[in-house]
């Protein structure tokens, strides 16, 4: 599946810190991009869902892809900015139903979700809300559904980027690639471990992205 982006002058920062503009720039570009590129890598080639989550949509950048894979899409965040990311969504042709709410609290009934994806959400949060979240996203996750969930890996090279763009790893990412797998393990049947760059092992990359079933 090919990865499309909004429009640059369609999207908009639903946060201070919001990294949406990296997508749009060359270097950063090339790796926020190639993260996005690992999950439809993971979703199944032609596939149509009939519901998809995304957990943590931020500006919605990933919503366009998640689109053509869906037969209707929801999107859940617990800022307040969802009716700019909705306009983006009518400029791009999407329709989506935006939710407001937390990780740990998912507004959801049970088995309603073909498909969830979760781009970097959990690095901010806590092992307590991680360990909560996971339980309830197999509790909405349908049978047959498919989880996928990724973050970047913690280590010296993505510690020295946070804190070369003013931000402390040990507050804004405490969560680590290795506790994601733990925990995801203890709610999920682990199908496959991506990361970037595929030549480094595990905890030299940058980014890791788990596709997972219910146990």
């Amino acid at each position: 599946m090919r990865l499309i982006l909004p429009e640059r002058n369609d999207v908009y920062k639903t946060h201070p810190e919001d990294p949406i503009y990296n997508y749009y720039r060359l270097f950063t570009g090339y790796v926020f991009r190639k993260r996005l590129k690992l999950f439809l890598s993971l979703i199944d080639n032609g596939r149509k869902y009939a519901r998809v989550l995304e957990l943590g949509y931020g500006s919605g950048v990933f919503l366009p892809a998640l689109a053509r894979a869906s037969d209707k899409l929801f999107a859940l965040d617990c800022h307040k900015k969802g009716a700019l990311v909705a306009s983006m969504c009518a400029k791009e042709g999407i329709h989506c139903s935006f939710v407001r709410g937390v990780a740990q609290e998912l507004p959801f009934k049970n088995d309603t979700f073909d498909l969830i994806v979760s781009v970097s959400m959990y690095q901010q949060t806590s092992e307590k809300i991680l360990d909560a979240s996971l339980a309830m996203v197999r509790d909405i996750l349908k049978d047959d559904g498919v989880f996928i969930c990724g973050l970047p890996v913690k280590n010296f090279i993505t510690d020295s980027w946070l804190a070369s763009e003013g931000f402390d790893p040990k507050v804004n990412a405490p969560i680590s690639h290795n506790h994601l797998l733990s925990y995801m393990k203890k709610y999920f049947q682990i199908d496959r471990v991506l990361r970037f760059p595929a030549f480094l092992p595990l905890g030299s990359a940058l980014y890791m992205v788990v596709k997972a079933r219910r146990n």
